[in-house]
This record gives C-alpha cells, sequence and structure tokens, in this order.
C-alpha cells in the first residue's frame, strides 16, 4: 500500500537477535524488531518495556520477504504491568499546527469514527504534545550499534536530531551526519507498559496510531508489539511478536505479521491508502483472545485466527500466565528489508500523531 501501489503483506523477514537475549527491532520484523519482526525483540540497547490468520490470500510479497528474520531486541528491565492498567515528500518539514489541528476535527480521524464505536476506554495514549525528548515515563529510548539486528546500517541514538517531539507529534529522523563514529543515526523507543487479551475474550484491546512514513531509499519504519522480557514464555519469538506496521520506502510495500514459537502465522494481506509519505492514515491493531484485525483508516484488510488446538507456542499473543506485549516504534535504515540506501535521500522522517490504547472488558 504505497504511495500509489504497496502492499500490506504480513510476512516479516528479519533476522536478528531476541528479545530476552538480544536487540530489537529495527524496521519492525523478527529479528531486528526494527522494521517489525521478532528478530530485534525490542529493548535496544538501553532496556526493554516494562510490562501492564488466517488473511485475505494475496499473491503479493514483499523484496527479500523469502527467509524470516528473528527481530530479537534486548528487553527493559522494568518489571512486567499487568494488561489492563491503566513524508518523503514533506520528509524535511516538521508537522505543522494545522496538521495536529485535524487529530479532532476530520482527516483520517474522521475515517476511523465507526470502528471506534465499541472502544471508549482509553488506557493508554501519548499525543506527543511537548518538546524534546518523548515522555520517559512511558517510554524507553533505545540505544545501540549499526548492524545489531538484519544487517540495518544505523545507530540507534539518544538526542532529539533523531528522536523528538515537535508540532504535536513524534519525529524519528534517520540523518547522514557521522554522529559519535555513526555514519547514519535513527531513532527507536519502546513502552514501558504491556498488554494481552484474555483467551476467552473477557478482555480486548484496540491498539492504533496515526502517522506519515518515512520514504527515501532505505527507509524501513515500524509500529508493532514486542514480547515484554517479563514474559514466563521467555525471549523472541517465543514471548509473540504482532507486526502492526512495517513500510519499505525503497519498494512502498507495507507489511503485517505475527511471530510465534514455530515462526507459523505469516499470511499476506493486501491494501493501498493513497500517499503514505504525505498523507495522514490511521493504523489500528484490534487484538482478542482468538483472532486479530488490522486496519488502515476504517478498513480492516486482514485477520489473523487463532490455531485449534492452541497453546502459548502458537499463540502467545493472551495474557495467560501473566504474558504481556509492548509497543515499539522505530525507523530503521538498510538492511533484509530495508535494502539498498539511498543516501541522498537523508534526512528521512517518520511521523507519529499519536499512540492510543483502548481496552474493552
Amino acid at each position: 500500500m504505497a504511495a500509489a501501489c504497496g502492499a500490506f503483506v504480513a510476512a516479516c523477514v528479519e533476522s536478528a537477535d531476541v528479545r530476552s537475549s538480544s536487540p530489537g527491532a529495527g524496521g519492525g520484523s523478527a529479528t531486528d524488531g526494527g522494521g517489525g519482526c521478532a528478530t530485534d525483540g525490542g529493548g535496544g540497547g538501553t532496556s526493554a518495556p516494562d510490562s501492564s490468520l488466517d488473511a485475505q490470500a494475496s499473491d503479493s510479497s514483499p523484496p527479500d520477504a523469502s527467509a524470516d528474520t528473528q527481530k530479537v531486541d534486548a528487553p527493559t528491565d522494568a518489571p512486567a504491568e499487568a494488561p489492563g492498567d491503566a513524508e518523503a515528500g514533506q520528509r524535511d518539514a516538521a508537522p505543522d499546527a494545522a496538521d495536529s489541528a485535524t487529530r479532532d476535527a476530520g482527516g483520517a480521524d474522521a475515517d476511523v469514527d465507526s470502528a471506534l464505536a465499541a472502544w471508549t476506554n482509553l488506557v493508554f495514549s501519548d499525543e506527543f504534545d511537548g518538546t524534546g525528548l518523548p515522555d520517559e515515563s512511558k517510554w524507553t529510548i533505545i540505544e545501540w550499534p549499526p548492524g545489531r539486528v538484519n544487517d540495518e546500517v544505523q545507530a540507534y541514538v539518544r538526542r532529539t536530531e533523531n528522536v523528538r517531539q515537535e508540532g504535536g507529534a513524534l519525529i524519528l529522523e534517520a540523518r547522514n551526519d557521522n554522529y559519535n563514529g555513526n555514519p547514519v543515526t535513527s531513532g527507536r523507543i519502546e513502552s514501558k507498559k504491556g498488554w494481552a487479551p484474555a483467551p476467552d475474550g473477557s478482555l480486548s484491546y484496540r491498539i492504533e496510531t496515526r502517522a506519515k512514513m518515512a520514504g527515501g531509499g532505505g527507509s524501513w519504519p515500524a509500529f508493532w508489539l514486542l514480547g515484554l522480557p517479563t514474559s514466563p514464555y521467555g525471549g523472541w519469538p517465543d514471548s509473540g511478536e504482532i507486526d502492526i506496521f512495517e513500510y519499505i520506502g525503497n519498494t512502498h510495500y507495507f507489511q503485517c505479521a505475527a511471530h510465534d514459537a514455530y515462526m507459523l502465522n505469516h499470511t499476506t494481506g493486501t491494501y493501498a491508502p493513497s500517499n503514505p509519505e504525505t498523507e495522514w492514515h490511521v493504523y489500528a491493531l484490534e487484538w482478542f483472545g482468538d483472532h486479530m484485525d488490522f486496519y488502515v483508516d476504517d478498513t480492516s484488510f486482514n485477520t489473523f485466527a487463532r490455531p485449534d488446538p492452541w497453546t502459548s507456542m502458537n499463540w502467545p499473543y493472551q495474557n495467560r500466565d501473566g504474558n504481556a506485549l509492548g509497543l515499539v516504534l522505530n525507523l530503521a535504515v538498510g538492511g533484509m528489508l530495508g535494502g539498498t540506501v539511498n543516501y541522498a535521500d537523508f534526512p528521512m522522517k517518520q511521523i507519529f500523531d499519536y499512540v492510543r490504547v483502548y481496552e474493552r472488558r
């Protein structure tokens, strides 16, 4: 679902460390946890968050997505919190006040009114209305060297040039600035809370963001969930990973996926929102005990269903035994899914207007 032709593909391809024993996702894939896949497992070099499919079949497949990658992140040290606690074209331009104002007055938000009708209990949110680094009572700012997962070229660093609140949004900016000897720098944050639905359907969640994608050769932004380091199931992929979106700037592909201990839950769904690098769209996961639905604006484009029979090995995406998954927002560059880096395209900016988590009992 690129600006003109991309596709949402529920098949994450990354290779990296595991959250409990290695670094996190780059763009959200399994290995680096950067691209949105399991590899990076979140938790970056600093620490990981503390806690609280049968889709439409498609012949579309993402480039270089033939091999699974582990998105293994390094977890944070914070204790788990029980579930339920309560622009390529504008690459160099920060969101302005008009953009922020549309949050409550139309735009993509107007398209999700019907989807949100059943979700009224907001249990976590960040509107990114401040300045400087994001709220560190909610987020861990990840630091780690290049190449830690998925052969990505960026170093994740803690500085406002790469991670900042500006104009009512969170900006993750990839730069070719040779900071501290690192040719490419970028940003990644992980939530300090985690969530997971109840297997019996008594507790469900909707997790959403409103975003503009980072374009450019090698860009690989992601919005995803990774098992917390406190998971009773161990590290990635046993503790689970859900990639709400990954975007590949070189090809304008989107991907969504869910990873379990067997790395079997890969299905493909397609959808093409208009101009994702320059227009706001709402990307959401409605997460139930027996299935998960993926949305772009008000359109559900993919569903992953719980296997029958199921265990924590093939469906770790629930709160049994105290399991929970935390959020990861990152902008990876290059690597297994990001591909060839075009250095003329820097800086690249991934913009998140807000992050919201709704609970339903």
